[in-house]
C-alpha cells in the first residue's frame, strides 16, 4: 500500500465518521416553538431532543438538552418554555406527537425531558413562576395506570438524579394502583 493509496483511505474513513457523528440536528433559536405552537411544529421539537439510528435504536440528543440548559435562566425563556410544552405534549393521553416511539422508548425521552427541566428550574431565581412547577407530575397519572413508574424503576431512572429525587418524592402521593379498578382500554394493549 503506498502512502497516497493510505492517506486516501484515511480521508475517507474520517468523512465517513464525520458524517455518521453529525447526523443528529442542531437546535436553533428559530426552531422553538414560540410563535407557530401546533402539533407539528411541537412534533418536529421532538427530532432535536432525540432520534433513532439506522438500526431503530432510540438516541438521546444531550447536547441539545445542554444547550437548552445553558441558554435557560428564566421560565421566560423560548427554550425553556418549548421543553415543557413537549413535555406536556409528549405524556398526553393522546400521544398525538412520537407517535413512532414505543412506551419504552417514549418514558426514557420523558424521563430526559423531566430531568432537563428541573435541572433548568435550579438555575431560575426564586420569585420566578415555574420555581415551584412540579414537572413530574405528568407522568405519575393514573390514566396511564403508573406504566411510566414501572418504566423508571426498571432502568433505574437512567441514571437521571433529579427525575428519580422528584418521582420518588411525588409518586408516594399517588393511590395505589390495585386499589382502582379501571375498565379496559384500547390503548392499554397497544403500548
Amino acid at each position: 500500500m503506498t502512502i497516497r493509496t493510505f492517506k486516501n483511505t484515511l480521508f475517507l474513513l474520517l468523512s465517513l465518521v464525520t458524517i455518521s457523528c453529525s447526523s443528529q440536528k442542531v437546535l436553533t433559536e428559530k426552531d422553538l416553538l414560540t410563535k407557530n405552537r401546533t402539533q407539528k411544529r411541537i412534533d418536529t421539537f421532538g427530532s432535536f431532543l432525540w432520534s433513532k439510528n439506522s438500526d431503530g435504536v432510540l438516541v438521546i440528543n444531550k447536547k441539545n438538552f445542554e444547550k437548552i440548559l445553558n441558554k435557560t435562566n428564566s421560565s421566560d425563556n423560548n427554550y425553556f418554555k418549548s421543553l415543557d410544552r413537549y413535555s406536556i405534549h409528549l405524556t398526553y393521553k393522546d400521544r398525538s406527537i412520537a407517535k413512532e416511539l414505543s412506551f419504552a422508548e417514549r418514558a426514557k425521552v420523558a424521563a430526559y425531558v423531566v430531568e432537563y427541566l428541573y435541572r433548568c428550574q435550579e438555575k431560575m431565581k426564586n420569585d420566578d413562576i415555574f420555581k415551584d412547577i412540579t414537572f413530574v407530575n405528568s407522568v405519575l397519572s393514573i390514566r396511564d395506570r403508573n406504566k411510566y413508574n414501572e418504566e423508571f424503576k426498571k432502568h433505574d431512572y437512567y441514571g437521571l438524579e433529579l427525575l428519580k429525587k422528584h418521582h420518588l418524592e411525588n409518586y408516594r402521593y399517588l393511590p395505589n394502583i390495585e386499589d382502582y379498578q379501571l375498565e379496559p382500554r384500547r390503548s392499554d394493549s397497544q403500548d
